[in-house]
């Protein structure tokens, strides 16, 4: 959990409710949206739900800014990549929970406000330097390798081809 999150009442029991609800499940994020009322659950990366989510259901990646993680999963999956510095960590993480034939999904009664990269947006070319870093990375170890599958989220091809041409 991120320090910059507001969470309202029962947010924690209802993220257990879902995680208990199928042993396939291995992450289960909150129901995040931003100050402003954006949604902050993805399809894919840089695919973001227009509406919020009314059921349980999988989705492309937890945010883990408020993601629930199995113990069990965890210890099969492993520890973050290191490789990361600021973002797509989840993204991997997710995928790699995935890769193991479990699902990531989002709890929608469990709800939060995230203030989103507060600290690191006051500087500006940090952020953007960090996120090409960690973008270019993400595409190298899953896309280039062939390692990722389509199942593992509803991507967006734009984003894919754009970060897929950057790294060659």
């Amino acid at each position: 959990m991120d320090d910059d999150i507001l969470t309202e009442k029962n947010w924690l029991e209802e993220m257990i409710k879902v995680a208990e609800s199928d042993e396939k499940i291995g992450a289960v994020q909150a129901n995040i949206k931003t100050p402003e009322g954006i949604v902050f659950i993805w399809h894919g990366e840089a695919n973001p739900y227009a509406s919020e989510p009314t059921k349980v259901e999988e989705i492309g990646f937890a945010c883990t800014a408020l993601t629930l993680f199995k113990t069990k999963v965890m210890r099969e999956v492993g520890l973050f990549d290191e490789n990361f510095t600021k973002w797509s960590f989840d993204t991997d993480y997710s995928w790699r929970i995935k890769e193991k034939g479990y699902k990531v999904v989002v709890a929608p009664k469990a709800k939060a406000i995230h203030l989103a990269s507060y600290t690191i947006s006051q500087d500006p070319q940090l952020k953007r330097k960090y996120e090409i870093q960690d973008r270019v990375y993400l595409v190298k170890k899953w896309f280039l390798s062939g390692r990722f599958k389509k199942e593992y989220a509803e991507n967006n091809v734009s984003f894919i081809n754009h970060w897929r041409r950057y790294c060659e």
